[in-house]
């Protein structure tokens, strides 16, 4: 309970500070699980607020979303947005499912493949859209390389990421003949206070498997990653 209060709270503020500071004209996009409830926290203040919400991260099933108390509130205050974006079809489906368990609420699929559930006498759209990498930079990237084989991956500095598992930890233990092969970019979005540690993990991952002449892991922080287009979120 002190925990929901708290998202609430944190979320309330989120959206006084948006309103002081934007034009009704503007378009809201909000970004994963941290804000869902800032859509309808958005439209008490400005009712035609033009809004938009995207998940960066999987969509639970109805079985597990059913064990948060207040499942009925997020799902009402995701429906205050306009559109609702997920990474994955699989994520719509669960939230189909989800929202129409709790909510009794239908989706319906539109015109030109678009998707949609009637919320409050409007139809919010929902859509899928993959966070990609710019590919000619990646191969550009690459190209520099040489003969070494290069493992990038994109991580949240948050608890639900499981930062510690990398692929380079996987792939050395299990098949160590590759280890003077391979180099592992991995790009770090900072959240949090968590730089400090991602940076011991990459300072413990080149002590356990590199040497002189060999520095396996590196870290960009979320400047670099904003520069560079891998971004997460």
């Amino acid at each position: 309970e002190e925990l929901w209060v708290s998202y609430q709270r944190i979320n309330s503020c989120f959206a006084d500070v948006v309103i002081r500071t934007s034009h009704h004209t503007d378009l809201f996009w909000i970004q994963d699980y941290h804000l869902l409830m800032l859509p309808q926290y958005l439209t008490r203040k400005i009712r035609k607020a033009n809004i938009g919400l995207y998940l960066h991260t999987p969509f639970p099933s109805s079985d597990i979303f059913k064990c948060l108390p207040w499942r009925e509130e997020i799902l009402r205050a995701m429906l205050c947005a306009d559109l609702v974006g997920f990474q994955f079809f699989e994520y719509v489906r669960k939230f189909f499912i989800t929202v129409k368990k709790f909510l009794g609420l239908d989706y319906q699929f539109l015109r030109y493949g678009q998707m949609a559930v009637e919320y409050g006498g409007r139809n919010v759209m929902v859509t899928v859209g993959h966070v990609m990498v710019n590919v000619a930079e990646v191969a550009q990237a690459a190209s520099k390389l040489g003969e070494l084989k290069e493992a990038l991956r994109a991580d949240d500095l948050s608890a639900a990421q499981n930062t510690q598992r990398g692929l380079l930890e996987d792939a050395t233990h299990e098949r160590p003949v590759v280890e003077s092969d391979v180099v592992e970019g991995r790009a770090l979005a900072r959240e949090g206070g968590g730089g400090g540690h991602s940076a011991a993990l990459f300072s413990s991952g080149g002590a356990e498997f590199g040497g002189l002449e060999f520095v396996p892991a590196r870290s960009s922080g979320a400047r670099v990653i904003q520069q560079s287009g891998y971004s997460v979120g």
